[in-house]
């Protein structure tokens, strides 16, 4: 039984690669999806990302798995 269930962990964990989500590298000047940031431990004083079009954006996540 626990053979069985290491193999079927083992299996899922090769297969999971397959169907992760395509990435795209963006360049300079590409459009990207709005996006309305929430949970912020300081509140922006912008509402989306949208608002902030032709300004660098310097992004920083830590404790993201």
């Amino acid at each position: 039984m626990l053979r069985t269930l290491c193999l079927a962990a083992l299996l899922a964990l090769m297969v999971a690669p397959a169907f992760a989500q395509e990435t795209k590298e963006l360049k300079v000047g590409d459009k990207v999806a709005d996006f309305t940031p929430r949970d912020w431990i300081n509140q922006p004083t912008f509402e989306s990302f949208s608002e902030l079009k032709g300004d660098v954006i310097v992004l920083k996540a830590w404790g993201i798995n």
